[in-house]
Parts: C-alpha cells; structure tokens; sequence
C-alpha cells in the first residue's frame, strides 16, 4: 500500500517538518501587495445588481432564508472592501523554486526597509496544501479538473546582512 505524503486536503507545514531555505533557496525581495478584506454581497443572478436587503449566513455562506424576493434567482459573491488592508503578499523571487512566488505576512511587519533584488529571509514560515475539484461542462461532456497547491505565510521577513569580504 503506498502512502501520500500530504495527509489531508489542507495539511499545515511548519518550518520543523520543512527545510523551506532548502526548498526555495535565496530569496529576492521584488514586491508587495495589500490584501484586502472581503465581505459577501448577495447579487441577481438575471441582472447583476446586489440586492440590498439580502442576508448571508457567515459560518456557512449561503443566503438566509426569507432575505431575497419570491422569485429572483440570487448568488452569493465575495468582493474586497475598499482601503482594507489584513495582511501584505510579499513577492519574491525563489532561486531553488525557480520562480516567483507570494508569502503572506501580517500588516504588523514592517516592510520599508527592503529594497527591490534584495536578499530576505522569513521567520515562522509555514505552508498550507490546497486543493479544489471543480466540474466543467464543455460540449455536453463532464470534465473534473483539480488543481492544488501550497499557501505561505510567515511571521516576519528580515534583510539578510551582506557579510563584507576579507582580503
């Protein structure tokens, strides 16, 4: 019997099960972006318009009953709420990764000390796996397409010290 080394649709590794600095290698500072907080609004499916006195349920996220007028057929969408800021996606360039990528901190982080192409290291990283099963209907045919992948998020983000050399 073979074994899976992700144990679950959303496993969480710590720095103490992973050698991230092994996996990603050096890591250049390039970007950040704000991420915004998101709140769920309540939208004709027909005409697009939010329904303004539709209700959702926060622990489940389905529409309460009664909230939405006989008849109208209505979705629930999420969208960013404007000049919210609940963490900061820090883009860096992974040298054993081979590629960009986003690691999450806390708006408590202070970033302005970092210059772009600069070396970084982070602190109390962690990854997430992910993975989502979704159906396509194309040409009357039902595909299932799945697609995965790992969150990373860490406590702090600090410059690495550029060690002078000694001639």
């Amino acid at each position: 019997m073979s074994t899976n080394a992700l144990k679950t649709n959303q496993d969480l590794f710590t720095e103490s099960e992973v050698d991230f600095g092994k996996t990603l290698g050096k890591l250049l500072y390039l970007d950040k972006k704000e991420v915004p907080d998101y709140q769920s609004i309540v939208i004709n499916s027909e005409t697009g318009e939010v329904i303004a006195g539709a209700l959702v349920n926060d622990e489940t996220g389905r529409l309460v009953d009664g909230t939405v007028p006989e008849g109208v057929q209505a979705e629930v969408r999420s969208r960013p709420i404007d000049g919210t800021c609940v963490a900061y996606d820090v883009v860096v360039e992974a040298e054993g990764f081979g590629n960009q990528l986003e690691v999450t901190v806390p708006t408590a982080v202070s970033l302005d000390g970092l210059a772009y192409n600069q070396e970084i290291r982070f602190t109390g990283l962690s990854a997430r796996h992910w993975s989502r099963t979704t159906r396509q209907l194309t040409n009357g045919r039902v595909s299932f397409v799945h697609t995965q992948g790992f969150k990373l998020r860490a406590e702090n983000v600090e410059a690495v010290k550029v060690k002078a050399d000694k001639k």
